[in-house]
């Protein structure tokens, strides 16, 4: 009975990801103020850890952001290309890349786009706006 119960809420939770309206990948839809929900790998989801309890990524539409990652505060420039935000911090040239996996009114999904860590691929990072 737990088994199929399990399968019936995991069905219904993939109806619900794929029925909710995807909005257009641009700069207008992503330039907002986005807090950390979590993480997902596979179908499991994760809580933030303490640390990152008040981490957010806010995008502006000048192109420019703002973030907390690990308590950490960073701000630099952010590009969008192909379906992918590229982060440079300021005073850095190192860009760090994630793919934009969904987006919606109030949810974005990323992933780490880092081709020598294949693992990054698997772990989705999960966002809410306020």
């Amino acid at each position: 009975m737990t088994f199929l119960k399990t399968v019936c809420l995991s069905s219904l939770y993939l109806i619900a990801i794929v029925s909710m309206p995807q909005m257009d990948i641009t700069v207008a839809n992503l330039s907002q103020k986005w807090d950390l929900k979590g993480y997902e790998v596979f179908f499991y989801e994760a809580v933030p850890e303490i640390q990152e309890q008040h981490d957010y990524l806010h995008l502006s539409e000048d192109m420019t952001y703002e973030s907390i990652s690990d308590g950490v505060y960073e701000q630099g420039v952010w590009i969008l290309a192909n379906k992918r935000i590229q982060l440079m911090k300021a005073g850095e040239t190192h860009t760090t890349t994630f793919k934009v996996e969904a987006l919606t009114q109030n949810d974005l999904t990323l992933i780490l786009d880092t081709p020598e860590d294949e693992e990054t691929q698997y772990i989705k990072i999960l966002f809410k706006s306020e």
